[in-house]
């Protein structure tokens, strides 16, 4: 392996997690980690990492930041009975991404993982090799390169040649501060909005990252802007954003997307980061047990079940919000959504896959017809 050669487009959770990987793995490859922003930097993000992302994590060897906040409450608001959750065990964690992202960086730095604070414009792809020209005008060599850039992804754009936006989820965040909430209760508010849902993530006892997200394409701007004057929240700006939850694989022989780039996203509730550094696990994986050879076969074969997962979900979940709508369901069904808080609760813990859930339902749904005919 002495003079192989990785480029690594991002460094989110995905793109940190396969530079932390293989150089652990691997330390005679020369790594390369391109991103435009040096750490720390501004990330829009919910910044709840669940506890099968702290899992994980722990699993690939991350030291975890001290100041995670742990919550062991989730109040789900809808238009019938609120329902409160109370475990005994920390549900989520949450943190600034900014924060996060920063500490995971330092870990990789430390073994060796080089960074070029420079923006990857082009990408450019040969029998032997891949070529990534830079907006410093400079010209870099690889052997393969691993697009983890996110929704906004270059590598995704050259090898499916398009890049949508609007068929993406859109999402809205700020950091707020507030003396008059629980600092260990997550707020889930399926009232606000259409197609989606508000969200209020304790960071401490008086910062909190309050959002909304819808899986339609939209401005909820003035909506948001409502739902933070209503609690008196202060807080500074607003800031919008896409998010792809579009999962498919989308490599060729020598490059590959990870995480958000391939749209590796829970199209339910949104989460990414545990799909990003689930999906870097993997390549390194593949990586490894091909002997970086027909790397491309090994790991579209270790990621389709994940892929099958999230696309069931969307498929699911997308006609049921665009044709009634969550505050249908809420308002309408009254506990559909506090009932089906406990499959959500298993699939955020990685108890249950989407599959397994719906799998669930439909033998509900199935014995009850038997017994309806009998």
């Amino acid at each position: 392996m002495v003079g192989l050669k990785i480029g690594i487009i991002g460094s989110g959770p995905a793109g940190l997690t396969i530079a932390y990987l293989l150089s652990k793995l691997k330390p005679e490859i020369e790594i390369c980690l391109f991103d435009q922003f040096h750490h720390p930097r501004f990330k829009p993000c919910g910044g709840g990492l669940t506890l099968k992302t702290i899992k994980l994590l722990n699993v690939l060897g991350f030291e975890l930041p001290e100041d995670l906040n742990k919550i062991n409450n989730v109040l789900i608001v809808t238009f019938g009975k609120d329902k409160l959750l109370k475990f005994d065990y920390p549900i989520m964690y949450v943190i600034k991404r900014e924060k996060f992202d920063e500490y995971l960086f330092n870990q990789v730095i430390s073994y060796g993982v080089e960074f070029l604070n420079d923006k990857v414009i082009e990408v450019r792809e040969y029998k032997n090799r891949v070529e990534l020209i830079t907006k410093l005008g400079n010209t870099y060599e690889f052997d393969y390169v691993i697009g983890a850039d996110g929704v906004y992804s270059i590598t995704r754009r050259y090898l499916t040649g398009n890049l949508d936006i609007k068929k993406f989820s859109i999402t809205y965040m700020t950091y707020a501060r507030s003396s008059n909430l629980n600092p260990d209760l997550v707020i889930l508010d399926f009232t606000r909005i259409k197609h989606g849902y508000a969200w209020i993530f304790p960071i401490n006892e008086v910062e909190f990252n309050v959002g909304l997200g819808s899986m339609k394409w939209g401005n909820y701007v003035k909506i948001f802007k409502n739902y933070l004057n209503e609690f008196e929240f202060k807080w500074n700006f607003i800031k919008g954003y896409p998010i792809n939850v579009n999962p498919r694989l989308i490599n060729s022989n020598r490059i590959f997307t990870i995480g958000e780039a391939c749209g590796l996203v829970d199209p339910i509730i949104g989460e990414g980061i545990f799909y990003a550094i689930y999906s870097a696990s993997i390549l390194a994986l593949a990586f490894m047990k091909s002997k970086f050879k027909n790397v491309k076969e090994l790991y579209e074969k270790l990621l389709t079940q994940l892929i099958q997962n999230l696309n069931l979900a969307k498929q699911v979940y997308t006609p049921l919000t665009y044709i009634l709508d969550i505050q249908f369901y809420s308002r309408w069904f009254r506990k559909t959504i506090a009932l089906g808080s406990k499959m959500s609760i298993d699939v955020l813990n990685g108890l249950k896959t989407y599959i397994e859930v719906f799998t669930t339902v439909l033998n509900i749904k199935n014995q009850i017809l038997k017994l309806i005919k009998t």
